[in-house]
């Protein structure tokens, strides 16, 4: 197994974004409150923004293979990440296949926003140090989202 780039991380970033981006906007056609569509399309609209600032991201950072004398057991654990967790398409089609009610949508996309944050975290040790204040303006976003999925779930269970 080769191990990942800041690249290719980059690029999982941006698949992150799109499966969020997906996920919100199913959830906005399938409520019929106008209240909670709105809330829904405002959270896929930001993933969308998050998604377009790391495609920028994704044209500046390296392609080149990491020094795995200096990476290599911190590449395989992002490896690891991508492969078994994040990314695993098996895993997250069978979770998204389980989400029948607005309240077990609301627990999937706070564990999401949460995974991404930790994800996000992690890819700052790969970008250039100038790129690293993006990132965490996002990983704020995200913790927002949490905050406010959080709040929507609490005003739910009222």
């Amino acid at each position: 197994m080769s191990l990942l780039n800041a690249r290719q991380l980059v690029q999982h970033a941006v698949r992150l974004e799109e499966n969020g981006e997906r996920f919100y906007r199913s959830w906005a056609e399938r409520v019929e409150d106008p209240q909670q569509k709105e809330f829904f399309v405002y959270l896929a609209d930001e993933e969308v923004k998050h998604r377009q600032l790391f495609e920028i991201l994704a044209r500046e950072v390296s392609d080149r293979p990491m020094d795995s004398d200096v990476y290599g057991e911190y590449m395989a654990y992002m490896q690891g990440v991508v492969d078994d967790t994040l990314f695993n398409e098996k895993v997250y089609g069978s979770e998204m296949a389980k989400i029948d009610t607005l309240a077990e949508a609301v627990e999937f996309a706070m564990r999401q926003e949460l995974d991404s944050v930790l994800f996000y975290l992690e890819l700052k040790t790969f970008v250039p140090a100038e790129q690293e204040e993006m990132i965490e303006a996002i990983v704020k976003e995200e913790r927002r989202h949490y905050a406010t999925l959080l709040k929507f779930k609490r005003d739910l269970n009222a």
